[in-house]
């Protein structure tokens, strides 16, 4: 074994590096607290660009606070060609889904077809406003029905219509509710669908008197639409039911024509009963609804 003791070590000409080698397998031991360029152990500068491998690096070694900051939100994943790429953040209520393969994966509208969540009903006009995380709507609507009049004809129940509503782009839409009335009136959830009132039996569909009572209005643009109940014609001394709606009956006949409160017994939409000649007519006191069955 040799062993060299100096202060310094130089080579023999200038520009000329020092090298030191080993003898046979033995490699020279470069003892801890050696110095590169006054500074001890090597710095980042002197270690060549990709001199560090992956197999150099220990499972494990890498902890989350050496790895580069990104942004609140965002994971990690790897584009089509391998290399690591961050996606998102993405929105409350959005869903990471998969974009097909080569393409990363992406933060998306939460589609159609999800758990209920919640529900609004509507007995007036007004606005629907979409609670968050909802995708889609299940729209139920009805018109309201038309009074029935003195002359024994129940008034027709107002039409019905129901469609689910992909709402994952709508934030609001204008909801009409049919009042009560003499005629009955449509009830609609902006354009996407809609149905008419009952028909008062003086008027009734055609806008001429006929011997039956009123027919009833019609749904439109759902996916399932219905036509309300006509009212009832009744004889003798009798008063006439008014026509059911799909939510219910109407006001039923009674051969005892000054029971007031029958008047009022009707479902969202029905229609009211007609009484005998002389006495107060039966009044359609229900208005129509709306009711929004809110999804995922």
């Amino acid at each position: 074994m040799s062993t060299i003791k100096a202060d310094a070590i130089t080579a023999v000409t200038s520009n000329t590096d020092v090298v030191i080698t080993g003898s046979g397998s033995g490699v020279p031991d470069i003892e801890s607290g050696f110095k590169v360029s006054g500074t001890a152990g090597v710095d980042a500068a002197s270690i060549r660009d990709n001199a560090v491998t992956s197999a150099k690096v220990a499972d494990d070694a890498i902890t989350l606070a050496k790895m580069a900051s990104g942004t609140d939100g965002q994971i990690i994943t790897y584009d089509a060609s391998g290399n690591p790429t961050a996606v998102g953040p993405g929105s409350d209520g959005e869903v990471l889904t998969s974009t097909g393969a080569g393409s990363p994966p992406a933060f998306e509208a939460a589609g159609g077809g999800g758990g209920l969540k919640s529900v609004q009903v509507f007995t007036s006009s007004g606005t629907w406003t979409k609670p968050s995380g909802i995708g889609s709507v299940r729209v139920q609507l009805v018109g309201s029905g038309a009074h029935g009049n003195n002359g024994q004809f129940g008034g027709g129940a107002g039409g019905y219509s129901e469609k689910f509503v992909d709402v994952s782009s709508i934030s609001s839409v204008t909801v009409t509710v049919g009042p009560a009335g003499s005629s009955g009136s449509t009830s609609s959830f902006g354009s996407h669908l809609s149905a008419t009132g009952g028909y008062h039996a003086a008027s009734n569909k055609s806008g001429s008197s006929a011997d039956h009572g009123g027919y009833g209005g019609s749904g439109t643009g759902g996916d399932l639409n219905i036509v309300g109940g006509g009212g009832a014609r009744a004889t003798t001394s009798m008063s006439a039911s008014g026509g059911s709606s799909y939510f219910g009956g109407g006001s039923p006949g009674s051969a005892t024509t000054t029971v007031a409160f029958l008047h009022q017994h009707l479902a969202y939409g029905a229609g009211g009963m007609g009484v005998y000649n002389g006495y107060t007519q039966g009044t359609s006191v229900s208005t129509g609804v709306l009711i929004v069955w809110e999804y995922e």
